[in-house]
């Protein structure tokens, strides 16, 4: 069974049938659970912000909590919805139905509103490998460029762009050259923008790989702040994300100084020790001191990070690069030809599967090799083989792939 949309044909049928077939689920209406799916921006220039509601609803002057990178409350403002293709104000948006929020900062996709609902709020979108440098072809764009991509970036998750500290470059984060392209057309053609691209390069990270401490206290030379931090930092096995403990109380630092204390752990993961994000890492918040007159919350943001640069550079910092996993399917005429040629590369085959007409091989590589390996196959077979690859993980610039297939297998 099938329908057209465009026309209008065989929805109903559609709709109806799906609705048999589908699990019946109760959910919770005694809890409010919705999630942003969308953004975008109207004619006018207003932010529109579409979402779900899966339990409970969505109303008018309702006080919600709002969950991105850290937990907030919201006033519900204003609320619309779509009905035969206009939107009509509504004072409610009910479990199962989509809402519009217009013009809300501090919603963007994926924010969860109300509880988490464990379904489609876990989703997690993959991190880009690549990034480049972008720059307006007339250099007094670059203010329009900014709010450009700032605007493309709420609509797109995927999107993500900084501002380099060392070089004030305009930094893409990309997924690969068609993304690349894509964003240049979307800047010329909705922007009026011509931009160029620097190459495409590897995304890299940073990782300790032994503890490292730093102590800064109110009063030591070269301390300009009101405010004093010690900070540990420890390696964790790569893949297993980012830890936090915190030995200081609430009761001792409250919680707009704790606040800004995390801001600046955010902006020294970032920024690393060599200007590459930190992964895998457990930082441990051990003491603080500040001026109860004059200190501010703004004293710790900014303190924090040049501590925990410190830190890092005290744990013996390695540099990762990406890796991915490949299976490369060949026919037997060729198979020892791209044997041959992978084994030039970085990479290691972990398998080998021989059918009659047909061989597999799987293993991993590092990206940079791999980025344009389908074209250099498509050559190499005359274009009767292909390529599946996918990200693997991180790993160590400076250990042979001898080492590395055998630790991270």
């Amino acid at each position: 069974m099938g329908g057209v949309a465009l026309k209008n044909q065989g929805i109903t049928s559609l709709m109806n049938m799906l609705t048999k077939i589908m699990a019946d689920v109760k959910p919770r209406m005694d809890m409010l659970s919705a999630y942003v799916f969308k953004v975008d921006f109207d004619q006018k220039g207003q932010k529109r912000v579409f979402f779900r509601v899966f339990s409970g609803a969505v109303t008018v002057r309702q006080n919600v909590s709002i969950t991105n990178d850290e937990s907030q409350k919201m006033l519900v403002r204003n609320l619309a919805y779509f009905e035969n293709g206009k939107i009509i104000s509504a004072r409610s948006i009910a479990c199962g139905d989509v809402g519009i929020i217009y013009d809300e900062e501090l919603l963007k996709v994926g924010t969860v509103i109300g509880g988490d609902n464990g379904d489609v709020s876990k989703a997690k979108l993959k991190e880009p490998l690549f990034h480049a440098n972008i720059v307006a072809k007339d250099n007094n764009e670059r203010y329009r460029l900014l709010n450009a991509l700032n605007t493309l970036s709420q609509e797109d998750p995927q999107l993500k762009f900084e501002i380099s500290s060392m070089t004030d470059d305009i930094i893409v984060s990309l997924y690969g050259p068609l993304q690349m392209e894509i964003i240049g057309e979307i800047l010329k053609n909705r922007f009026g923008l011509d931009i160029s691209f620097g190459p495409l390069t590897n995304i890299y990270k940073e990782h300790p790989t032994k503890e490292g401490y730093c102590s800064i206290r109110i009063g030591d030379r070269k301390n300009p702040y009101n405010a004093g931090v010690v900070f540990q930092v420890e390696p964790l096995p790569l893949g297993s994300g980012f830890q936090y403990e915190n030995l200081v109380s609430y009761g001792y630092l409250e919680k707009p100084f704790q606040n800004a204390v995390m801001d600046g752990i955010r902006i020294a993961l970032n920024e690393g020790a060599q200007g590459h994000e930190v992964i895998d890492v457990k930082i441990t918040f051990l003491e603080a001191d500040y001026d109860s007159v004059m200190g501010t919350p703004a004293d710790f943001r900014r303190l924090v990070p040049m501590a925990l640069k410190k830190a890092f550079d005290d744990s013996n910092i390695e540099m990762l690069e990406p890796w991915q996993s490949f299976i490369i399917s060949v026919p037997v005429d060729y198979d020892k030809t791209v044997l041959n040629d992978i084994c030039k590369v970085k990479a290691r085959i972990t398998e080998y599967q021989y059918g009659e007409t047909e061989t597999c091989f799987i293993g991993k590589a590092l990206l940079q090799d791999m980025m344009n390996y389908e074209s250099r196959l498509n050559i190499l077979t005359h274009g009767s083989a292909s390529v599946l690859q996918d990200f693997f993980m991180y790993l160590p610039m400076n250990e042979n792939v001898e080492t590395l297939m055998e630790k991270y297998k």
